[in-house]
């Protein structure tokens, strides 16, 4: 196989020869890429971009943020000293005092059950085990499985998810990308979400020093970064003044890498499928005004009851009869006649929010097909049939991800990063003198692929070179959602054995392998040889003992260490006669 050119990215490239190069573009220097009237501000600032954005804000509870307000209705200025306006501030513009995020609870549930403990799909290749472990070591070295929990729980959030993968010093890297920075210029297959062509661009803030004020001041920048089925590109830092102009890819630096892979190393995954528009649906599409009555009737029941905690007097009397000081525990009090009590507000009203607010909670979670269990309401151990019953909703909803973040995601991607490894090739590694002609650097034109170790039964280590394989034939084997509960072995084997006339169903192998973490057993062809060992042992003992011509079972327990109590004198031995010759019992 010819090693190709080395895909790595741009910070980073490898030159033909080996050399580690930082391939630049000068500033004013004409880059020929088909960015003409794209705009940075209209992708790091649009409209899909601030739609995109509130749905993200719901994830990590911060659509409240921009309100001036706070619960109690006092301008946010300063903690210490916040102002009372003159006017009553209603609850929509008012921030929240406790919240409950329902949102967050939704996708973390949601990216817990596809991509949680145990349920990670196994890779495998059909017919070719060498590529099947390179992926295998593909996925492990580029932390795919993080980074899909990632690309899962920011997807579910704002319905649609972009992901890249290069190759950096010779290892291969999976990057997730928030779509709401990343657009789509051009696509290979629109049908299939294949991007061909695809600009990622947000505006940030930078400190700088400002020579004229002599200090450090915080100025805006635009990042960018292109994709495309033969190269990538990563801007230096873009000031606000060149990118609102047309030609902004010319105005400053900008480093690439050309791959030539005949195919763009960027992915686009819908959370939910939506044909029309190329971002699908987040987990809560439509339930916003949900969320927002929740976190406020949380907040006016806890703001209840803390009232109630420290009630207001009521003085029901003329202020102008009160001749000595009210001890209480506010500063104000209420002076009205007839005497004094304190103003409270009723139970019930506090009842009848948490019910309604719980009511609203029930609703949402409902209709964004997620279940929640009290574990209260649990007596005994469910069977996975009983658990796949109660949670049929939530699975049927997590089979739609599995196609989207499955087949449209995790198979694309390391079918796409292995076809790449055997472009790359998989060259020694090559050691130049450094600058300074000190010392040798080690650097490589292909990947850094660390040999497959195997150790034999004597402890003899064994090297062999990962090599890619030749199929693209990728499988995903998910596994079951709620794996059976040993009630549901125990009846599976009993009913089988029936059917099967009671014979074994499964081998030694099999049951052993089965249970070996309850036993903290490591080595299952080891415990079945000392199981063999051990009847082998048990079936000579009876033997001897049955033929009298040898030690009996318990004779041999002593000989082997395995009987600690001494046995009686003379017990298993014949007893002499009067003329010291041995008796000999009749039968």
């Amino acid at each position: 196989m010819a090693a190709g050119p080395a895909y790595a990215h741009p910070d980073f490239l490898m030159s033909a020869s080996g050399a580690a190069v930082t391939q630049e573009a000068p500033v004013n220097a004409v880059v020929n890429l088909p960015l003409e009237g794209i705009s940075l501000v209209e992708i790091s600032e649009g409209a899909r971009f601030f739609a995109l954005d509130r749905c993200e804000s719901y994830l990590h509870a911060a659509q409240d943020f921009a309100k001036k307000y706070d619960w109690d209705g006092k301008l946010i200025v300063d903690r210490a000293s916040p102002l009372q306006p003159g006017w009553r501030v209603p609850m929509a513009d008012r921030r929240p005092c406790v919240r409950y995020d329902v949102a967050r609870v939704i996708v973390d549930r949601f990216t817990a059950l596809l991509f949680g403990t145990d349920r990670f799909p196994e890779l495998s290749v059909q017919d070719d085990p060498e590529a099947e472990e390179f992926i295998r070591w593909l996925a492990d070295e580029s932390r795919i499985q993080q980074r899909f929990v990632q690309a899962r729980s920011l997807g579910g959030a704002v319905g649609s998810v972009a992901m890249s993968f290069s190759f950096v010093n010779g290892k291969p890297r999976a990057e997730v990308h928030n779509a709401k920075h990343c657009r789509v210029l051009e696509w290979t297959d629109r049908g299939d979400f294949r991007p061909k062509r695809m600009l990622k661009a947000y505006k940030y803030p930078k400190q700088v020093f400002d020579p004229k004020a002599k200090k450090l001041v915080v100025v805006d920048y635009y990042y960018a970064r292109y994709w495309d089925d033969s190269v990538e590109v990563v801007w230096d830092p873009i000031p606000v003044a060149d990118a609102i102009l047309p030609d902004w890819k010319n105005r400053v630096k900008s480093r690439s890498v050309v791959h030539n892979f005949g195919f763009c190393p960027a992915y686009w995954v819908q959370n939910r499928p939506c044909d029309e528009d190329e971002d699908g649906f987040s987990d809560f599409h439509g339930l916003f005004e949900n969320f927002d009555e929740i976190n406020r009737l949380m907040s006016a029941a806890t703001r209840a009851v803390k009232a109630n905690s420290d009630p207001t007097l009521v003085v029901k009397t003329s202020p102008a009869h009160n001749e000595g000081h009210i001890k209480k525990g506010q500063d104000a009090a209420i002076f009205a006649e007839g005497g004094a009590d304190y103003l409270i507000v009723p139970p019930g009203a506090v009842d009848a929010i948490f019910k309604t607010m719980n009511e609203i909670v029930k609703g949402t979670l409902d209709v964004a097909a997620v279940v929640l269990v009290n574990p209260d309401d649990i007596t005994g151990q469910l069977s996975s049939l009983t658990l796949r019953m109660l949670f049929a909703p939530m699975l049927a909803q997590a089979d739609v991800y599995r196609e989207q973040y499955g087949e449209m995601g995790l198979k694309r991607i390391l079918r796409d990063m292995l076809r790449a490894s055997r472009h790359i090739g998989l060259a020694p590694p090559v050691f130049e003198v450094s600058p300074d002609g000190t010392k040798l650097i080690e650097s490589r034109a292909g990947l850094l692929v660390p040999p497959r170790i195997e150790r034999a039964e004597d402890g003899t280590i064994t090297r062999h070179p990962r090599t890619p394989g030749e199929s693209d034939a990728i499988s995903l084997n998910w596994n079951p959602y709620f794996s059976p509960t040993w009630t549901d072995i125990k009846a599976a084997t009993e009913a089988a054995q029936l059917a099967n006339g009671g014979k074994p169903l499964i081998s030694q192998k099999t049951s052993i392998a089965s249970v070996q973490t309850l036993y903290g057993v490591s080595d299952v062809d080891a415990e079945l040889l000392q199981i063999h060992e051990d009847a082998e042992r048990a079936v000579e003992q009876a033997q001897r003992a049955m033929m009298g011509n040898g030690p009996t079972p318990a004779a041999l327990d002593r000989a082997e260490g395995n009987e600690e109590t001494e046995a009686p004198k003379g017990a298993g031995e014949p007893t002499a006669g009067p003329e010291g010759e041995p008796e000999v019992e009749e039968a």
